[in-house]
């Protein structure tokens, strides 16, 4: 249903005659306000088994994981050949179980900054795995997100496999926080 939806928001983008139709799309609902990325040339192919067999679609049950077809750790995109951003250890900040690296995600790009949150590369056994969320991620992600400063400056989110995740290894994404859109649109941050 989310290739659905992106699929035909992007063929309203595409067709529209305004200059001012861009390829993200923002909208509020209440309090909250939700950004959707529609290009992502530079995406990596889906890891093997999250497409569903209708190949469109994708399915909210996450295939085994393996190591050797997990574009982050094996291939011409392994985050191990990109530039380490920054790490963030247990010695760092309190309260976390793993210590999570930082890199910049390739897609979908912001020039404000994106970035992938991944619990240590270094921790082989404990941290390649597949995209399920753990007990203890949620309580990291709560310890990461309290740090930030000023409160509200950046988000910090997770996407599942059947909300648009591609890649079969844990990651969360940091987004710069509000949207450009809603900047002036009486966010107090």
């Amino acid at each position: 249903q989310i290739n659905a939806t992106l699929s035909r928001m992007q063929s309203s983008i595409s067709s529209a005659s305004s200059s001012s139709q861009y390829a993200v799309q923002y909208e509020r609902v209440g309090e909250y306000a939700a950004q959707l990325q529609l290009v992502r040339t530079l995406r990596p192919p889906p890891s093997a088994g999250f497409a569903a067999s209708g190949g469109d679609e994708t399915t909210c049950h996450p295939p085994p994981y393996d190591a050797t077809a997990d574009s982050f750790v094996v291939g011409r995109f392994r985050l191990q050949l990109r530039p380490l951003v920054g790490a963030i250890s247990t010695d760092d900040l309190s309260g976390l179980s793993t210590g999570w690296d930082i890199y910049h995600n390739v897609s979908p790009a912001d020039s404000r900054g994106h970035y992938l949150l991944i619990p240590t590369l270094l921790e082989r056994d404990a941290n390649w795995r597949g995209q399920v969320l753990t007990r203890s991620d949620c309580i990291d992600l709560v310890v990461l997100t309290d740090s930030v400063h000023p409160a509200g400056s950046a988000l910090i989110s997770y996407n599942s496999v059947g909300a648009g995740a591609s890649q079969n290894h844990i990651h969360c994404h940091l987004w710069p926080c509000p949207p450009i859109p809603l900047l002036g649109d009486g966010i107090d941050s």
